[in-house]
This record gives C-alpha cells, structure tokens and sequence, in this order.
C-alpha cells in the first residue's frame, strides 16, 4: 500500500498529479495527472481511493463516483465499485472517461462516496476531488 501512495505526488484539489490527504490519514484518493487533452477525442483520467494504514473499504457498502463536468460529455456519471478497473481491489482504481467537443479550460468533478474500516468499526466518507482539463486541437503536421 506504501509503493502505491510513493507513485503518486502533489495534492488533489490543486493542478497536477496528486493524492489528497484527509485531515486524519485514514485514507487518500489519488488521482492521474491534469494534463492536456485533444478536441473531440475519448480522454481518461483516474482517481483511486486508497485506505490509509490498518485500514480498509468496507466491502459490502455501496462505493460510488459521482462526476459531474460543465461543457464536457461524460461517458458515466455515476461509477460504482463495479465499475473500478478492479472491483475486488483493496483500492479500486476509476477511470473517468470524458470528451470535450470544443477547445478551452474545464473541471471535472468527482464525488466519492465509501466506507472507512479500522478492526471492526466502519464509518460513511464523503470526499470530492477536482481535475483541471484543457481540451486543445491536435497538433497539424507541417
């Protein structure tokens, strides 16, 4: 879990690359970094949600991404544990997917819903995380 949190820099509501640090380090959403994307073609960004040290996601609870993002078509709004790339892992990975038709600045939202555990004591978490997106036109070969 460690190697996995050392991959990953920066801070996750701010630009770039980053794992966001909760007040208490029960857990950690990471996330790819902003980055450039081109006009009319399918983009991805991720987000992870990462236990903190002896802790773990509840299981069983729902665990949802709700995404909301002005001025871009979003592939899904709403992804849920079984839409991570790995339902079964103990930090399930999203892939956010996203087109955007016209060139310029946006943000995507994401809002986390999951349960916290440490030993047999489990609490509801509410965490949101934001990208900063540009959409540019492809680069014409001269």
């Amino acid at each position: 879990m460690v190697a996995l949190v050392a991959l990953v820099v920066g801070g996750c509501l701010g630009v770039g690359a980053g794992v966001a640090r909760a007040e208490d380090p029960d857990y950690y959403l990471a996330r790819s970094p902003a980055g450039a994307y081109l006009v009319g073609r399918k983009s991805i960004v991720s987000l992870t949600i990462l236990p903190g040290p002896g802790r773990r996601l509840l299981a069983d609870a729902p665990l949802y991404v709700r995404l909301e993002a002005p001025g871009l078509k979003l592939i899904k709004r709403k992804l849920r544990r079984r839409d991570a790339v790995d339902p079964g892992a103990d930090a399930p990975r999203f892939e956010l997917v996203f087109i955007g038709d016209k060139v310029g600045r946006y943000v995507l939202s994401a809002q986390a819903l999951f349960y916290i555990c440490a030993g047999r004591s489990c609490r509801a978490v509410r965490e949101a995380a934001r990208f900063e997106l540009t959409i540019e036109e492809p680069v014409k070969p001269e």
